[in-house]
This record gives structure tokens, C-alpha cells and sequence, in this order.
């Protein structure tokens, strides 16, 4: 049984010599991971109306300062290298911990599926 994984994100799209200002305009036109704590209502930093807007160019009444919470978004976007990480060592601590297992079951048996 191999079902060793490893994550690695997709790269859709070269952003390495966008500006800051195309690769902003460029997120506009798909949801990116930033994105689904606001559709799901959990993000601290944006509303599902808030994304909206931003996905779809619309200004809102209030405009927000952009450095009125960049502490928090710098951290979150350092932090990203560190979360996969994490996710890579829980997934091969949660496959060898089922192949052990599937072992003990099994008997050691290599069962073709299992």
C-alpha cells in the first residue's frame, strides 16, 4: 500500500514577474486559498461581501486603510511555507500510521488494494 503524499502546490500561473499591482489585479479572476475563509464565513480580515467586491471591482461605502491590518497579513503570508510543512508531516505521520495498521491486520501480508 502506497499512499505516500506530498503536497505540492499547483503552480497554474508564472506571478514571478508580476508587480504587486498585476499580480492583485491577476487574483481577481479565480479563488485562491486567501479566499475561501471569507466564502466560508471564518475570516477575521474579510466578509463574503467583501471578497465580492473585490472579485468583482465594486467599491465599498467605507474604504478600509491597506496598511490597517498588515501586520496581520504579512504574517499570514510568511506563515504559508510553515503551514505546508506542517501538512506534509501530518499526512506521512497519518500513512504510516495506517500502513502499520493495515499491517497488523493483514498480517503483514501484502494484499494488492489495501
Amino acid at each position: 500500500m502506497n499512499n505516500k503524499a506530498e503536497y505540492t502546490p499547483e503552480k497554474v500561473v508564472d506571478i514571478s514577474n508580476l508587480s504587486r499591482e498585476d499580480w492583485l489585479e491577476y487574483r481577481k479572476k479565480g479563488i485562491g486559498g486567501s479566499d475561501v475563509a471569507a466564502i466560508m464565513g471564518i475570516s477575521p480580515f474579510a466578509t463574503i461581501r467583501d471578497l465580492f467586491y473585490n472579485k468583482t471591482g465594486v467599491q465599498p461605502v467605507i474604504q478600509e486603510e491597506e496598511e490597517s491590518n498588515w501586520v496581520a497579513k504579512e504574517v499570514g503570508h510568511r506563515l504559508e511555507d510553515l503551514v505546508a510543512a506542517a501538512i506534509n508531516a501530518t499526512v506521512k505521520q497519518v500513512d504510516e500510521t495506517a500502513e502499520a495498521e493495515m499491517g497488523k491486520l493483514t498480517g503483514g501480508m501484502n494484499i494488492p488494494g489495501l
